[in-house]
């Protein structure tokens, strides 16, 4: 899954993934970004590093009082 977005200013940004229960599956990003344009791309793994099955899951962008949420589907 690639993600791309548009930061309004410099901070800590993190990018979390969660299953459609709302489990916390990875962290995709947890660091200081530039204002500007960001992308990032997970690769469908959870934090052991096992392949998610197929599904819906929501990417949570959170930036100071920042906070977005795409969908997206996994297809295996």
């Amino acid at each position: 899954v690639q993600l791309q977005f548009e930061l309004p200013v410099r901070g800590a940004t993190r990018i979390v993934v969660y299953n459609s229960r709302g489990r916390r599956v990875a962290t995709v990003l947890d660091q200081v970004m530039d204002a500007g344009p960001g992308q990032i791309v997970w690769d469908g793994v959870d934090f052991q590093g096992r392949a998610v099955s197929s599904g819906v899951y929501f990417l949570r962008m959170s930036q100071d009082s920042l906070n977005r949420t795409v969908k997206a589907v996994v297809v295996r």
